[in-house]
């Protein structure tokens, strides 16, 4: 495990409460694809999160169609050189499955899995 990384984990483990220490967890896994990748076993390896957790994400990152062989489509989190932290937010809520995704032509649009309503969208074209 990354020496860094270990640190920061050790801090994600610390919170309390248990859907925010989920949702911190997905947030690191989904930086931490940007140094090694999309390979499940490579994730495991840098960050210390069980299988099941990193293949869980890479699958629901995968059908949403933001993670592919070994890319990570990252181009909605850039406002510029500047982290979009909210954009990172929404897409732990997809990489553990709570939300949906969709693209349309000028558009993208997440969803709520449980209720089917929107609860982000945003009128920026991804390439």
């Amino acid at each position: 495990m990354n020496r860094t990384f270990a640190q920061l984990k050790a801090e994600i483990e610390a919170v309390e409460d248990p859907q925010h220490r989920e949702l911190s967890r997905a947030m690191a896994l989904l930086v931490s694809s940007l140094e090694v990748g999309t390979d499940a076993d490579r994730l495991i390896k840098y960050t210390g999160f069980s299988p099941d957790f990193v293949r869980n994400i890479r699958d629901c990152m995968t059908a949403a169609g933001l993670w592919t062989a070994d890319v990570v489509n990252d181009e909605e989190w850039w406002d510029g050189d500047e982290l979009n932290q909210f954009v990172l937010f929404v897409h732990a809520h997809v990489a553990l499955g709570l939300l949906s995704r969709r693209q349309t032509s000028s558009t993208i649009e997440y969803f709520d899995k449980r209720t089917g309503k929107i609860v982000a969208s945003s009128r920026r074209q991804v390439q």
